[in-house]
């Protein structure tokens, strides 16, 4: 099966595009979708934009996961907070990091 590994939704600042939405349009085109929503500690011009409720994305999109669904993260390439990085991707059940 093809996977568009790169999808952001309801939790990155950067999209518009719903969870529910993305599922349809993927099961329309036949394909599977990791939603891999922004993470970034520090991210240098608002470092708020990228942080969310991670334990809230597992809550929502946990009962909608499956085989052409998967739950991922996008973090943040920064050297200085990649011990945290690292500790919010192993503390979670990632299907794509």
């Amino acid at each position: 099966m093809i996977f568009d590994t790169h999808m952001h939704c309801d939790y990155s600042c950067d999209s518009e595009m719903k969870f529910a939405d993305a599922i349809g349009a993927a099961a329309e085109q036949g394909i599977g979708i990791t939603v891999t929503e922004h993470w970034d500690y520090d991210y240098p011009t608002n470092p708020e934009a990228f942080i969310f409720d991670i334990d809230d994305y597992f809550a929502r999109l946990q009962p909608l996961s499956s085989d052409k669904v998967l739950i991922g993260i996008e973090i943040g390439m920064q050297t200085h907070t990649a011990a945290e990085d690292k500790k919010v991707a192993q503390a979670h059940p990632f299907d794509y990091v």
